[in-house]
């Protein structure tokens, strides 16, 4: 996929090997073979996911973080998107569709460590809930 924000990605501080890396990610998402984001264009795939996941680090929770959690993560949205853009962090993804577990594990070869798919009693610095129930529910949970 042919990113097109590339001045967005710069801002946010990935270099051409990072975009490469989202590049790729966005790549899996259209070729994924079945409706793994509900987003089917590259350039929804773009503002949509990747610049709405980067905008995450405007809270400082999350660019202070060492490890996150995300419930929910569905396509791995943002939660590898983040993980490209913090190598450093850890990044936890918590799943319960097969499918999209399977797509997760295959996607997070974009970043070949810090990504997992299950969650084991580990201390989390933060909780990404981006799309797993109304804010108000999850603020109660």
């Amino acid at each position: 996929m042919r990113l097109l924000y590339t001045p967005a990605y710069c801002e946010r501080g990935l270099d051409e090997s990072a975009q490469g890396k989202l590049a790729a990610y966005g790549d899996l998402i259209l070729g994924s073979g079945f409706n793994i984001t509900g987003i089917a264009q590259p350039e929804d795939i773009e503002r949509l996911h990747f610049l709405d996941s980067l905008s995450l680090l405007d809270i400082e929770e999350v660019a202070a973080a060492r490890t996150v959690v995300d419930l929910g993560s569905g396509g791995g949205l943002p939660a590898l998107v983040l993980a490209v853009a913090l190598p450093d962090v850890k990044v936890r993804v918590i799943e319960s569709q097969r499918k999209k577990c399977i797509f997760i594990e295959k996607a997070a070869t974009v970043r070949t460590s810090g990504v997992r798919r299950h969650l084991r009693s580990s201390p989390m610095t933060f909780s990404l809930l981006r799309a797993f129930a109304p804010a108000l529910k999850c603020q109660n949970m």
